[in-house]
């Protein structure tokens, strides 16, 4: 595995992050989103890494970011839970991640990102 372009962090199961936020045609900010999300547990900066999160999900939000509304159907070749489960991330991280894959109501996530995180600092 190569720093640059195959980080371990990245590299967690057989789902690199990148190819599933390709997949799922996510832009700059719910990308960073996943990407900060996926990597969280397993680069030794949990917190940070889950206030990097918040942030760009906050920000898209405040920016006017909202549920997905172009007619996206939903056809992805990588299955928002089979990442989330090869990336062995908790249940709420994970719920993010889908939240953020489908655009769901992304205000929760970031109400439960938040809280996610509240629980990590305690």
């Amino acid at each position: 595995m190569s720093a640059v372009d195959h980080p371990t962090h990245y590299n967690i199961g057989s789902i690199e992050v990148i190819d599933a936020i390709e997949d799922w045609c996510l832009g700059f900010h719910l990308g960073n989103v996943v990407k900060y999300i996926a990597r969280a547990p397993h680069k030794g900066k949990l917190v940070e890494d889950l206030k990097k999160a918040r942030w760009y999900l906050q920000r898209f939000v405040d920016r006017g970011g909202t549920a997905r509304d172009d007619g996206f159907d939903g056809g992805f070749s990588i299955a928002p839970h089979r990442a989330a489960l090869d990336w062995k991330l908790p249940a709420p991280l994970a719920s993010i991640v889908h939240v953020c894959a489908r655009r769901g109501d992304l205000g929760t996530a970031l109400d439960n990102l938040t809280n996610f995180i509240s629980g990590a600092e305690a």
